[in-house]
């Protein structure tokens, strides 16, 4: 009776271990796929930090070109308004 329990005992010790060793291999894994994850997260973070100066820039690029188209226009109006002075004295 003894051994049939120690027989038992030594079973149940031996599927112990190779669920202990399954779950060691599961955490191992599982905390590679973590750090995995954290790289992939501090990548996302360069990424979206880069497009986000590069929004800036590009703000203030379209900036400059409103101010510049505005200077140009109002240029054109007055020497629009030249040129028809210039016609009317020329009709004169």
């Amino acid at each position: 009776m003894f051994f049939l329990v120690l027989g038992k005992i030594e079973k149940e010790k031996e599927e112990l271990n190779i669920d202990l060793r399954a779950s060691r291999t599961e955490i191992y894994n599982l905390r590679q796929q973590i750090e995995e994850a954290k790289k992939e997260e501090k990548n996302l973070q360069q990424i979206v930090q880069q497009a986000d100066v590069d929004i800036e820039r590009q703000k203030k690029d379209i900036d400059k070109v409103m101010n510049e188209r505005d200077i140009l226009g109002a240029q054109l109006v007055r020497r629009n308004d030249e040129l028809g002075l210039h016609y009317s004295r020329i009709k004169v």
